[in-house]
C-alpha cells in the first residue's frame, strides 16, 4: 500500500480557520492571561499555512514542535510550552507535510504500519502518528538538538554547579558506572553528551541508540542503531545490539535510552568487566530508577530471582544522576546519588547531592562519595 494512503480520514478534519487581516506573530504576548504557567494562551490571529513546519523548522530557537492535529501546533522554547496561532491550511497540506519528512527517510506509513520514528536531516527526531491511531488527525512530534554541549557551558546554563561539575569528572574518571535518570526533556541526553567528552581518548566506546540523537566526537567509538522490522528483515534490536558490541573490545558501553528488557544484557555487561558504562532512563528519581530498572530487566524473562537481580543491581551500578525540569522551564540535576550495596533485600543509596527543601537547588551534603579518593 502506498504511503499517506488513509482515505476516509480526511473529512475529520475541521475546515480551515481563515486568515483574517493583519494578523501578525504566530505567538501570544508573555502578559496574557494562561491557564497554565507553562503554557502560552494562542494569539486571536490566526494564520493559515500550506507547511507552517517549514517555518518553525527554521526557528533555532525552538526545542520541539508539535502538531496535535490541523489547527492545533504546539512548540517548546526555552523549556517553556507555546501554543501558536499558525495553522495547516487543508488536509491536503498535513498529508504533503508528512510526506515531505519521510522522503529520504526509508521509512513508509500505511495503514497497517500507521506510525514511525525516525532521523529527520538535520539531525532532529520526528515521530508520527496516523488515523486510527491518531483520533483527530495525524499528529507529529518533532524534537530538536541543540549542538553538544561541554562540562563548562553546561554550568554556564546553570544546569549543574561547578562543584558538582568536579564530583562528576571524578566519577567518570574512575570508571564508575552512572545511570542518568528524569522525566521526559529534562536534558538526559545534553548530560550524556557531555560526559562523553570527559571519556579519555584512549578508551574504546560502543555507544547503542534506537534513533541517533548523541553527538559523539570520541575518536575511538562505534555507534549502533536499532533497525524496525521490515517486509524482507526481522529487524535488529537493542539486545542484539550488545550482544554484538561485546565482541567489539569495547571499554565502555554507552546506552542512548533504556527502554524494554535490553536492561538487563546492559546490566550484565556491567557486571562483566566493561566499568564505566552510562545510560539514559526515565524516572522521578534516584529511588524510582533503579526500580524501573528493576522492572526492565524482568522484562527479559530470565529466571532470576528478585532478590538475585536487586544484588547484580546494586553491583552494577555505582551512581544515579537525576535531573529534572521546573516549571519556569530551567532544567537542573537535583540528585547525585551513590548505591552502596544491599541491606537485606534492599538496595541501600547515599545522596551526596539533594534539594534544600522546597528549593530547586541542590546542596551537597557532609557525606563523601566512596571510591573516588
Amino acid at each position: 500500500m502506498r504511503a499517506l494512503r488513509y482515505s476516509g480520514m480526511m473529512a475529520r478534519f475541521p475546515k480551515p480557520i481563515p486568515n483574517p487581516a493583519g494578523s501578525s506573530s504566530g505567538f501570544t504576548d508573555e502578559n496574557d492571561e494562561r491557564t497554565d504557567p507553562d503554557i502560552r494562551r494562542p494569539a486571536p490571529a490566526v494564520a493559515a499555512s500550506d507547511n507552517p513546519l517549514e517555518a518553525l523548522l527554521r526557528d533555532p530557537t525552538l526545542s520541539e514542535i508539535m502538531v496535535n492535529d490541523l489547527r492545533n501546533i504546539f512548540v517548546e522554547r526555552d523549556g517553556l510550552l507555546m501554543e501558536t496561532s499558525v495553522r495547516f491550511s487543508t488536509p491536503e497540506s498535513l498529508q504533503r507535510a508528512i510526506q515531505k519528512l519521510l522522503d529520504g527517510s526509508g521509512r513508509i506509513l500505511t495503514r497497517e504500519q500507521p506510525y514511525a520514528d525516525f532521523r529527520g536531516q538535520d539531525g532532529s527526531r520526528i515521530h508520527i502518528v496516523l488515523p486510527p491511531l491518531a483520533d483527530q488527525g495525524p499528529s507529529i512530534t518533532i524534537r530538536r538538538f541543540p549542538r553538544a554541549l561541554g562540562m563548562s557551558e553546561l554550568i554556564r546554563e546553570k544546569l549543574l554547579p561547578e562543584s558538582m561539575a568536579e564530583l562528576i569528572q571524578r566519577i567518570v574518571a574512575k570508571k564508575k558506572n552512572v545511570l542518568i535518570s528524569g522525566g521526559t526533556s529534562t536534558g538526559k541526553t545534553t548530560l550524556l553528551n557531555a560526559l562523553l567528552e570527559l571519556i579519555p581518548r584512549n578508551e574504546r566506546l560502543v555507544v547503542i541508540e534506537e534513533t541517533p540523537e548523541l553527538r559523539i566526537k570520541h575518536p575511538n567509538s562505534v555507534k549502533l542503531v536499532t533497525q524496525l522490522p521490515s517486509p524482507t528483515s526481522s529487524g535488529v534490536d537493542a539486545r542484539d545490539l550488545i550482544a554484538n558490541s561485546l565482541r567489539m573490545r569495547p571499554d565502555r558501553l554507552l546506552m542512548g535510552e533504556l527502554r524494554r528488557s535490553e536492561a538487563f544484557d546492559f546490566l550484565l555487561a556491567m557486571n562483566t568487566g566493561h566499568e564505566g558504562s552510562m545510560a539514559t532512563l526515565h524516572a522521578n528519581s534516584p529511588r524510582d530508577a533503579l526500580a524501573r530498572l528493576e522492572s526492565l530487566c524482568l522484562m527479559a524473562g530470565a529466571s532470576l530471582p528478585l532478590a538475585a537481580l536487586r544484588k547484580q543491581i546494586s553491583r552494577a551500578v555505582d551512581f544515579v544522576i537525576q535531573l529534572e525540569r521546573f516549571r519556569t522551564g530551567t532544567r537542573r540535576i537535583t540528585h547525585i546519588s551513590q548505591v552502596t550495596g544491599m541491606e537485606g533485600d534492599v538496595i541501600t543509596m547515599q545522596e551526596l547531592w539533594a534539594p534544600q527543601g522546597d528549593s530547586d537547588v541542590s546542596s551537597t551534603t557532609s557525606i563523601p562519595a566512596l571510591g573516588l579518593d
